[in-house]
């Protein structure tokens, strides 16, 4: 999945410096984290140490946190699965109110931003036509592992190319402390292709995600949406 850096580079810095705001970005990937980490009361410490005065009561998040995330289904943190996310889903099961708050601003934001980049790269794809193309020549299960640490060092190469072209992009501690977070310095890309990453951080951080409507990100976005 698109790791910390991408997901902080797709906002403009101005918006990264509201907490709240940030905290939500975060929340799809760091909140299940921590659950695997440190189990529901640890997770709920650690959130509770984190949380702004704006930011939902952890009780709110945790029906979601534990769900187990899978395509063709809209539960879990992604409402499904992080290469195919329920943005619209998430987005109208929000109250007027949660609309205007900049922590599920930011969640959606990290939706968005996995929906654009995996329907850029069309990494499912690629991936089965890999497994189907070496199918019977190798074990299935040590093919997708190798494939699967492929993608993986792909995120990883791109972390560096985010960080030397976004210098902007700072982890926040939260992040940091994970130590989840590596670079990888060249190197051949299998899956990834960096510069259909930075053209959907362009199109994001020309938007302000703390005041631009949601239907006017939806309509710049479509067009690039495999349907």
């Amino acid at each position: 999945m698109p790791g910390y850096y991408i997901h902080y580079a797709a906002c403009k810095p101005e918006a990264r410096e509201n907490l709240t705001f940030l905290r939500g970005v975060e929340a799809p990937d760091i909140l299940k984290k921590h659950f695997r980490m440190y189990g529901e009361d640890g997770a709920r410490e650690k959130y509770n140490s984190m949380k702004t005065l704006e930011m939902p009561d952890y009780e709110v998040l945790i029906n979601r946190i534990v769900q187990k995330e899978k395509i063709g289904s809209f539960e879990g943190l992604h409402y499904g699965v992080s290469s195919q996310p329920g943005v619209w889903e998430f987005w109208k099961d929000l109250s007027k109110e949660d609309k205007t708050n900049a922590f599920y601003k930011g969640y959606f934001w990290h939706l968005l931003t996995d929906l654009l980049i995996y329907n850029l790269l069309n990494i499912d794809e690629k991936f089965k036509c890999v497994i189907e193309q070496n199918n019977g020549s190798m074990d299935i299960d040590e093919l997708r592992k190798i494939e699967t640490q492929k993608l993986h060092d792909d995120w990883d190469r791109l972390n560096a190319r985010v960080r030397d072209r976004y210098p902007d992009v700072v982890l926040s501690p939260e992040v940091d402390e994970l130590g989840v977070v590596d670079f990888i310095e060249g190197g051949k890309f299998v899956y990834v292709e960096p510069q259909k990453i930075f053209k959907a951080i362009s199109i994001l951080r020309n938007f302000d995600p703390l005041t631009t409507e949601f239907r006017t990100v939806a309509v710049a976005v479509s067009p690039l949406l495999r349907k």
